[in-house]
């Protein structure tokens, strides 16, 4: 018998915004639903008339307002912590200067034995002590390349040693193209040859932002509709 696939939940009833005193509630119940749907379906607020609205409003702007004031504490708490940390940072680099100092003046003398010992030893590049290796390794030469070294190169003509990096001009792309069935294309402006891009144009929907009020309150503005 053929498997039946489950039917995918419905959608929750949207919700009208409750009075003042159950906006808390109304809170704690779409969050218990977000979690438990993990954030797939979330009741839509129904906001009937122009004073919900207002309400509405005012309670994003009493959240934005609240979260703001609770990140300025966090980022006080992580200013303060940020300041212990570099200065346990220069406690440590103080700590270390001594032994660093110390370090270096044994270094210097294993390597000039070494040295020594290599002018003996032409085969003893590596000496094994209890305590250790030494080792000396040949190494590449260093280049320093000077500040001037790309006009030089444009100097003698030697642009095959001259890295371009080639990438589109996205904004001259955007004020030259033309938009033809959601694709992007250039048009030649001498032969009228349409050239068609592996540009697709997506129409965006509005997009909605709240801007609260300097002053936010029950003032004028409110009827009921």
């Amino acid at each position: 018998m053929a498997e039946t696939m489950a039917a995918a939940p419905a959608p929750p009833e949207p919700i009208i915004l409750p009075g003042e005193d159950q906006l808390d509630e109304l809170e704690r119940q779409l969050a218990d639903i977000e979690e438990q749907s993990g954030g797939e379906y979330v009741p839509q607020i129904l906001l009937p008339t122009l004073r919900d609205a207002q309400r509405a409003a005012r309670r994003l702007a009493e959240l934005r307002r609240d979260a703001a004031a609770l990140a300025a504490i966090y980022d006080l708490e992580i200013e303060r912590l940020q300041h212990q940390i570099e200065a346990l940072r220069e406690r440590r680099e103080q700590a270390m200067r001594p032994f660093e100092r110390r370090a270096r003046w044994y270094e210097a003398a294993l390597e000039q034995w070494h040295l020594a010992e290599l002018e003996r030893n032409p085969r003893a590049k590596t000496i094994k002590l209890p305590s250790g290796d030494l080792r000396l390794r040949a190494q590449q030469p260093e280049w320093i390349y000077g500040e001037n070294l790309l006009e030089r190169l444009k100097e003698i003509g030697a642009i095959g040693y001259i890295r371009v990096k080639e990438e589109p001009d996205k904004s001259a792309i955007k004020k030259a193209a033309q938009v033809i069935n959601g694709r992007a294309a250039l048009v030649d402006q001498e032969t009228g040859e349409v050239h068609d891009l592996p540009i697709q144009v997506v129409p965006r929907p509005p997009k909605f932002e709240f801007v609260p009020a300097e002053v936010s309150g029950d003032g004028g503005g409110e009827e009921d509709s």
